[in-house]
């Protein structure tokens, strides 16, 4: 599995790898586990191969300095980490500077890091596994305590209710490209400002 993600990025590089192949791969291997045509050991083994050759990918990368900064996690209840990882992957080779906090972390949490590290963008992830009745509180919870300057994504299969149903201060994102393009205006912003 290594040596097969690898060989994709090596051959297309990691932006189009993080951009298309990850989200397609994590939807189709989601939907197998959510279908019971796939273990959960082998969910967890591609899991765990994709997370160690991305990021071994990353290391190293500086962001450009801009004054924005990111902060991923899922909500409590929700262990999957690999749309957070197609994100942070993205947005990294965008210049971005990533505060990966992974899965299910507490409202309370949350907001103490964006007081600390200075967050203007919180992206949360969720995939399928995650309830609405989770996911909305959630959301609302978090948009109540963190300041309004502090923008909240929403990603993953788990909020796509939200399309039809918003968390008022909430953008939703049915795609990594979405967030790569929202991404740039906001550091297009930040470079003019200065």
């Amino acid at each position: 599995m290594r040596g097969y993600i690898t060989a994709l990025i090596e051959a297309e590089g990691l932006a189009a790898f993080a951009s298309h192949r990850l989200p397609t791969f994590n939807q189709a291997v989601g939907e197998a586990w959510a279908g019971g045509r796939l273990g959960i050991h082998a969910e967890h083994h591609y899991s765990d191969a994709v997370q160690s050759v991305v990021q071994s990918h990353l290391l190293g990368r500086q962001p450009k300095g801009l004054q924005q900064r990111i902060l991923l996690t899922t909500p409590p209840g929700e262990s999957h980490v690999l749309g957070l990882l197609s994100v942070q992957a993205a947005l990294t080779l965008q210049g971005a500077e990533c505060f990966n906090l992974g899965a299910q972390t507490p409202v309370a949490d949350v907001m103490q890091a964006v007081k600390d590290w200075d967050i203007t963008v919180l992206a949360i992830s969720a995939s399928l596994a995650l309830r609405p009745d989770i996911a909305r509180p959630y959301l609302v919870a978090l948009r109540r305590a963190v300041p309004r300057r502090c923008k909240i994504w929403a990603g993953g299969q788990g909020f796509a209710f939200l399309q039809a149903s918003p968390v008022a201060g909430v953008k939703v994102f049915d795609s990594t490209e979405g967030a790569i393009r929202a991404w740039q205006k906001i550091s297009t912003n930040d470079a003019t400002s200065r």
